[in-house]
């Protein structure tokens, strides 16, 4: 996962993250991008212009087929 905050003066900062383990919910993707985001905020507290949130390789789930009598 990839967060990209464009800051007032037009400078642009990446923080990223590439995950050992798949996950499943959108509570561990949106935790996940709330962390990045505050590393960024830390390194260069300044207004921002623009958040983006990249999400990669992703796959759909298997699902079970289960047999109807």
């Amino acid at each position: 996962m990839t967060t990209k905050l464009r800051y007032d003066d037009f400078a642009i900062v990446t923080r990223s993250r590439t995950l050992a383990a798949p996950v499943g919910t959108a509570e561990a993707l949106s935790a996940l991008a709330v962390e990045l985001l505050e590393k960024a905020l830390r390194d260069r507290h300044a207004p921002v212009r623009l958040l983006g949130v990249y999400v990669g390789k992703l796959a759909r789930e298997a699902q079970l087929e289960l047999p109807l009598e």
